[in-house]
């Protein structure tokens, strides 16, 4: 059980640093040099991602005494896949709260920000992005992991 709540603190202080910067990000896109807030919400999406997959891969989601099951660059796509969905998920629904409601962007943004964290990130990122080999599983090995040993 302890191991489980560590994963999820680890992750929860990996999202917020990407978190961060994504926001931070974002508001210097739009408000700063003048760019449509969903495209600007797109680029902070984007840097956030770099970001928390960095921390995530490196040391949030390290298994102990384990290695994933699959390679950094199997990680990047599957990764890919979820901020995608992610990020569409936060546009559409910011912009439709933003129109709908008639309240800020910045603020329905944080709303379709913490619902998707809720509802989407940290249990996909778990387990299927950063999911540890079981002893049973092959190594997917590539020269671009240098993270994954060849054992059996």
């Amino acid at each position: 059980m302890w191991r489980q709540i560590k994963y999820f603190i680890k992750a929860q202080f990996s999202a917020g640093v990407g978190y961060l910067c994504d926001y931070t990000t974002m508001l210097i896109f739009k408000e700063v040099l003048g760019v449509y807030y969903l495209i600007a919400i797109a680029m902070g999406g984007l840097i956030g991602a770099i970001v928390n997959f960095t921390i995530s891969h490196f040391w949030a989601f390290r298994p102990e005494g384990q290695h994933y099951s699959r390679t950094a660059f199997g990680q990047m796509w599957r990764y890919a896949c979820v901020l995608v969905t992610g990020l569409t998920i936060k546009i559409v629904g910011t912009n439709l709260l933003t129109i709908y409601t008639g309240v800020d962007y910045k603020l329905t943004r944080l709303v379709m920000d913490a619902i998707v964290a809720i509802c989407f990130n940290y249990t996909l990122q778990r387990y299927y992005v950063f999911k540890p080999r079981k002893a049973s599983e092959p190594v997917e090995t590539t020269c671009l992991n240098a993270d994954v040993s060849t054992e059996s």
